[in-house]
């Protein structure tokens, strides 16, 4: 049976805010790490941007999974991609490995229910998510998913699957 992506949902190691802070504290110690070394202040931050890359950035370089919500013509299915690492760092220079995690039952017949009815049983469905297969303290960014959820007719969706 055909079936088509509705979502993906960026799964992060972390907030952007907790991610801001740790790099700030990862800032300060190495700024520290120069003047202990008889280096200045001012020559510590002309080379910190050499020395970090880039990886001071939190939007794309902190995912480490998705949630992605497809649907047929008669169900709304679930599969979640996450790495069985669990231990996140910020200052990483390998990426981290996503795989498909197996789970049961995330999928709900959908041919006899109203559009309001789904998406509300999506809503359901994305926080038992969060609950039980992602680890605590992984944030899950759902900006732009709640951008347009509201306004996609999934039975419409649903209904022009071929």
């Amino acid at each position: 049976m055909q079936e088509k992506a509705l979502f993906e949902i960026p799964v992060y190691s972390m907030s952007e805010d907790i991610f801001n802070n740790r790099w700030k504290r990862k800032k300060d110690s190495l700024i520290q790490a120069f003047i202990d070394r008889d280096s200045t202040r001012e020559y510590a931050l002309k080379y910190l941007p050499v020395i970090i890359k880039g990886k001071d950035i939190w939007k794309y370089n902190e995912i480490i999974g998705y949630i992605k919500i497809s649907v047929t013509r008669q169900d709304v299915k679930f599969r979640i991609y996450k790495p069985t690492k669990h231990l996140y760092r910020i200052d990483r220079v390998s990426r981290y490995v996503v795989r498909e995690i197996p789970t049961n039952g995330l999928h709900f017949y959908a041919v006899n229910l109203t559009d309001d009815m789904i998406h509300q049983k999506i809503q359901e469905y994305l926080k038992l998510i969060e609950i039980k297969y992602l680890d605590k303290g992984l944030y899950v960014d759902y900006s732009v998913f709640q951008n347009i959820f509201e306004t996609i007719n999934i039975k419409q969706f649903m209904k022009s699957i071929s």
